[in-house]
């Protein structure tokens, strides 16, 4: 063992720490130069070399240093990497895409992966085209298959042998003709042999008529003794003349052979210059004339067309199949789901609620139809953002902004309308005995029914104003029968009252009522409000008056009322109404209007019993108010008397009746002048 423990321990030499500094320095010098090769090939400046230089010494004197040094040390390191780290995010993008592209292999192999990545999630990806073009090269080939075996089976053959004798017998009976009454015998052989050569049940045919220098030879048209065979020998055979083509053509009609199984020779064969020729130049210049029974042919022709056709079909059939079978796979992917949302656009355009409701039909895309994807879903946000429009304002007023194309703007227009106005009889006290979570739910059944019924007759609504509903008819859509429509709906309305109460009753919810006013005239209708906040409404002095009706049921103790605009528009003998009072609607009026209380309809939608009696109350009521205002009221008072008493048997007594009773007992102490005009003058009743 060495004595000096510096320089030896066990036996084994160990440098000096001035040497083991001095290497470690050239060691670290060695990979600082190695490190600035690197820096420099990505592209960093001078500058920030330095300060990871900096950094990395300060790093290392920290080291070096005596533990209870150590930590202020380290405090400085940080703050010092801090800063450069705060240099180093002071990078803008523009300076960081400009050093990123500077290198054009850089640029391009960026854009080159960008491609890639795009290509991916693309429709026209490479397995899609080569799809296309396999159904492409399928339909050619199905289209060049039918070709061929049409050209394979259409075929045509003419027997040019027939054509050929017949010339040949008319050139031999040009030089007898004149000279003898009979066939000559070498013509005779000559027929015989052509005849008895020919097969019937071959493409030849069988010889039936032959005339030969314009001289009969031969005549199976005829029948009977007159008949003469081509296919016999004659002793004598006579050689006649043929007289006229027409009677040719006469005995062909009389035969039993049909159109289609005869074929026509004649010598000349000039068929081009027959339409422009007579029939008596035509009678000279044909000389020869043959008649060929040609059936066989025409059954085979029939048996090759249904051969081609049947072809034709499975060949069509399998192309079909296989095109199909190809494209299903498209249709899919792309066709299916386009489809669906072009019927979904189609219902949105002409605002049909089944198409705006949201369709899970179309979820399941090809995943490489990345653009339908998008599609689809930004048309189901569309869709969205569509029905709660709709909720806010009234559907005929977005089909008609949908269906313009146009964006919406103050527009008022005058218009005739028929307006409804409804309140619930003693809302007040009602919301008072029950929580608000049950009000909202009794609000909400009310609202939903009533809305309905307005929807069904053609109406909108408005607005709700507490538990007010206002709704119009004949607008924005246009309805010449709207005052019908407003008094329709309104007797559904009080007959809907009874399911909504019968619904409470269940939840242990108070009964309801409602009383309604109904008014015909015209209004300002349209987009009313300021250019970023719009709203569908009506204005003018007519807008008031259905609340104002609706304000008098109190009076009168009835559930609906209607102005004498309204009555007048109202189709006849559709509703039993009733006059009720005289009032003054407007506060400029200066004549007074009748005010009509509707009791139901008068086209046997209730019970015949009841309508009867109904109707004969009605005329009772009228005949009480047409003396009041004719100041009888002693009569009128009997008569409002009787009307009460005839009530009770349909429900409780009706106070309007009551009310005009003794109304008419203060008229007869205290007698109103001779211009009254039948309004209530008093203060009250």
């Amino acid at each position: 063992v060495s004595p000096t423990a510096s320089e030896f321990s066990i036996g084994v030499p160990v440098p000096s720490a001035e040497r083991q500094e001095e290497n470690e320095v050239k060691k670290e010098v060695k990979d600082l130069k190695k490190m600035k090769t690197e820096d420099s090939e990505f592209g960093l400046s001078e500058d920030e070399i330095a300060r990871s230089d900096s950094s990395a010494s300060s790093i290392r004197r920290e080291e070096s240093l005596p533990l209870h040094d150590r930590d202020s040390s380290h405090k400085s390191t940080k703050s010092s990497v801090a800063s450069w780290m705060s240099e180093a995010r002071g990078v803008t993008f523009e300076e960081f895409r400009e050093q990123i592209l500077a290198e054009e292999w850089v640029d391009k192999q960026l854009a080159s992966i960008c491609r890639t990545e795009l290509m991916k999630n693309s429709y026209m990806h490479s397995d899609r085209v080569k799809q296309m073009e396999d159904i492409g090269v399928k339909v050619a080939l199905g289209v060049l298959c039918n070709i061929l075996i049409v050209s394979i089976f259409s075929w045509s053959i003419e027997d040019l042998g027939a054509r050929q004798t017949l010339s040949m017998l008319d050139g031999a009976g040009a030089y007898s003709a004149n000279s003898s009454l009979f066939l000559p015998e070498t013509m005779q052989h000559s027929v015989l042999l052509w005849s008895t050569s020919l097969d019937p049940d071959s493409i030849q045919g069988s010889l039936i008529f032959l005339d030969v220098a314009q001289r009969t030879v031969c005549n199976e048209l005829d029948q009977g003794n007159s008949a003469v065979s081509c296919t016999m020998a004659h002793d004598p055979w006579l050689w006649p003349q043929r007289g006229s083509l027409t009677a040719v053509d006469e005995a062909f009609q009389k035969s039993s052979h049909r159109h289609s199984d005869v074929v026509l020779l004649r010598v000349p064969d000039d068929s081009q210059r027959e339409a422009a020729t007579s029939l008596e130049d035509l009678n000279r210049r044909v000389t020869s004339l043959a008649l060929l029974n040609i059936r066989y042919l025409q059954e085979q022709n029939a048996i090759f067309s249904v051969i081609v056709t049947s072809t034709a079909i499975i060949l069509i059939l399998a192309g079909i199949y296989v095109f199909t079978r190809d494209i299903s796979v498209l249709s899919s992917g792309l066709l299916r789901p386009l489809r669906l949302l072009a019927d979904d656009m189609q219902s949105v355009t002409q605002m049909q609620l089944a198409g705006l409701q949201s369709n899970k039909a179309v979820i399941n895309f090809d995943r490489n139809v990345a653009e339908i994807r998008l599609i689809e879903g930004i048309f189901e946000k569309t869709k969205t953002a569509i029905r709660s429009w709709g909720k806010y304002v009234p559907w005929p007023v977005v089909q008609i902004l949908l269906a313009a194309g146009i964006d919406s703007a103050l527009k008022l227009g005058m218009m005739e309308v028929t307006m409804f106005f409804s309140d619930i009889a003693g809302f007040t006290t009602i919301v008072e005995k029950l929580p608000p979570e049950r009000s909202l739910v009794l609000l909400s059944r009310y609202f939903n029914d009533m809305s309905q019924v307005i929807d069904n007759h053609g109406g909108i609504v408005i607005e709700f104003i507490g538990d007010a509903i206002l709704s119009v008819y004949g607008a924005p859509l246009r309805n010449p029968m709207h005052a019908d429509a407003g008094v329709r709906a309104t007797l559904k309305m009080l007959k809907a009252t009874d399911r909504i109460n019968a619904w409470s009753k269940h939840r242990s919810l108070p009964q309801v009522s409602i009383r309604c006013g109904v008014h015909t005239g015209e209004v300002l209708v349209g987009n009313m409000g300021f250019h970023s906040r719009i709203k569908y409404g009506l204005t003018g002095e007519n807008a008031n008056i259905p609340s104002k009706l609706e304000e008098l049921n109190k009076t009168y103790s009835s559930s609906n009322l209607i102005s004498e605009d309204t009555y007048i528009n109202l189709p006849p003998d559709t509703f039993i109404t009733r006059p009720v009072d005289s009032i003054y609607l407007r506060n400029s009026d200066r004549e007074s209007t009748i005010v009509y209380n509707v009791l139901g309809l008068a086209d046997g939608a209730e019970k015949v019993t009841k309508t009867e009696r109904m109707e004969k109350m009605a005329a009772t009521y009228q005949e009480a108010y047409r003396n009041y205002r004719s100041q009888n009221f002693k009569k009128a008072s009997e008569l409002f008397q009787k009307y009460a008493k005839l009530s009770k048997k349909l429900g409780p007594q009706d106070s309007a009746a009551l009310l005009m009773q003794n109304r008419c007992k203060f008229y007869l102490e205290n007698p109103p002048s001779r211009s009254w005009d039948g309004v209530w003058d008093q203060a009250n009743d």
